[in-house]
């Protein structure tokens, strides 16, 4: 870590990377005649992706019923390598190669970001309006490179959207994580059912659980973008009713105060998880190895404190 500013801290990435995207004017055409399209987001640590149960299951629960397959693209935010991972996720270490070798096979990226950086905090675009919250000794920096990762994949959409010249943006921004072994009928449904009105998830305690996040194209910017103004504190999820003091809680405390609806929807899955995550676990808190993003986490909050 090195401090960059009385307000900013920056922090090193793992490898230098940058987003790519794939367009076509051919698409457009497909795209303009769709009554509803979606804009697939996933997003996180790879973990278990390269299994196929869980990249099929993708396909095959999530994202086709959704809406036609030429009304559908996928983007990717990924870390492929469990050194940035907390270490319930085990261990691994994956390349681009065996993403195309792969789950790729079957479900083509439209655009993706391989190991981005971590974010720096408070965020760059709300340095001067957030310092507060994020300097608070409680602030949930757990939720923060996940809520980047879903900002970055919007940012992928958005350039999608301007490069391939569509007439129109997306209708829907489906946010996923890639561990996620969809059951039969589990996903979300044929979108065009839904009303554009609200955002939609899984209910836990009261609140919209992170995992899967079904939104309305015009309201991605405030749920990936906004909802990183500041963060969310203990104190915060206290006056709130959570709980839980979880990224849930600071979903469902942002939307509240964003006034946007937020509704349940039945979504069945299973994380699908590493065979040695036990292993990894009980070797690392015998040596007391941290891996990165812990490391950078629980630096902030030693800092604050």
């Amino acid at each position: 870590m090195r401090f960059v500013s009385a307000a900013v801290w920056a922090f090193p990435c793992l490898a230098m990377t940058r987003p790519k995207l794939m367009t076509g004017r051919s698409e457009n055409q497909e795209l303009a005649a769709c009554t509803v399209s979606v804009a697939h987001c996933i997003v996180g640590t790879a973990r278990t992706f390269l299994d196929p149960a869980v990249y099929n299951s993708i396909l095959e629960h999530l994202v086709m019923p959704a809406a036609p397959r030429s009304c559908s693209k996928v983007f990717y935010v990924l870390d492929l390598s469990s050194k940035a991972d907390s270490h319930k996720g085990g261990s691994f270490q994956y390349s681009e190669a065996m993403l195309w070798e792969g789950p790729w096979h079957r479900l083509p990226p439209t655009g993706y970001w391989l190991d981005p950086p971590l974010p720096s905090v408070p965020p760059g675009d709300f340095a001067d309006d957030a310092s507060d919250s994020y300097l608070d000794p409680w602030c949930l920096y757990q939720c923060v490179p996940m809520f980047d990762k879903s900002r970055l994949c919007l940012n992928l959409v958005q350039e999608y959207e301007a490069k391939s010249l569509m007439k129109r943006p997306f209708d829907w921004l489906v946010k996923s994580r890639p561990d996620l072994q969809w059951l039969s009928g589990g996903g979300t449904g044929d979108l065009e059912r839904l009303p554009a009105t609200a955002v939609y998830a899984q209910f836990a305690w009261e609140a919209p659980m992170d995992t899967v996040l079904v939104v309305p194209r015009h309201l991605a910017t405030a749920v990936f973008v906004q909802i990183r103004r500041r963060c969310h504190t203990l104190e915060e999820a206290q006056a709130n009713g959570c709980q839980h003091w979880s990224c849930d809680c600071w979903i469902l405390v942002f939307a509240h105060k964003a006034g946007i609806s937020l509704e349940r929807l039945d979504l069945r899955y299973s994380i699908n998880r590493l065979d040695n995550t036990g292993e990894v676990r009980a070797a690392s808190n015998a040596e007391e190895v941290q891996a990165p993003r812990i490391d950078w986490w629980n630096g902030l909050l030693r800092h604050n404190q």
